[in-house]
């Protein structure tokens, strides 16, 4: 989970990472804030032994009415999207925490936790710009199922973001075309790029 604030007394967490076992495998699920009578949204269970690829993420949204969701995505598994904390959105987001609610005989059992990788993307690099018309114009398929994103506008500068902040993909389009991302593992992107001189961004969904 998230902290909203540094240090060991941590009280709000966002971006809530949960796991409950089974007698066959475990699952895994998303919280967005610890605020409530709040209830994870869990995915597919995945047998014991299986390694899962899994991205959470969380938005601070700074504006007047700022939304407070968690997503999360398990391997090729549909998204899960998360809002039923009720505790305020973040502001800032300065911790990681993490903590096991049981032992080897009950509760979570034994976890192995491998290449943990917390990323920031500074608003000006990865924020979604209140223009409603150039965002609306800019990807007309951000559920890709044919590997093809298509464009709903001429764009410069466009980069595709895998969800540990590398650039994947680079282009310049034409409105109606399309940037084929074939190579690219299935699961969640954000793609840049400047529509009429505004930068925009835009999550995808590779499926």
């Amino acid at each position: 989970m998230l902290g909203g604030t540094a240090g060991t007394s941590v009280t709000f967490f966002y971006g809530r990472l949960y796991i409950k076992g089974t007698a066959t495998g475990y699952t895994l699920g998303v919280l967005n804030n610890s605020g409530g009578t709040a209830t994870p949204t869990y995915g597919t269970e995945i047998p014991y032994g299986t390694p899962a690829n899994i991205t959470v993420t969380y938005t601070v949204d700074t504006t007047s009415t700022p939304t407070n969701v968690a997503t999360l995505q398990v391997n090729s598994q549909p998204l899960l999207t998360n809002s039923t904390g009720t505790s305020a959105a973040a502001t800032q987001l300065a911790s990681v925490a993490i903590r096991q609610a049981g032992n080897s005989t009950s509760g979570t059992g034994s976890i192995s936790i491998d290449n943990l990788v917390v990323r920031t993307y500074p608003s000006a690099t990865l924020a979604v710009a209140d223009l409603s018309k150039a965002k609306g114009n800019f990807i007309k398929n951000s559920f890709v199922k044919n590997e093809e994103i298509t464009f709903g506008a001429q764009a410069k500068d466009v980069k595709v973001y895998n969800m540990f902040g590398q650039v994947v993909k680079t282009a310049s389009v034409k409105e109606n075309e399309s940037l084929n991302i074939a190579e690219l593992q299935k699961g969640n992107y954000i793609v840049t790029g400047t529509v009429n001189n505004q930068p925009v961004s835009q999550k995808i969904l590779k499926d």
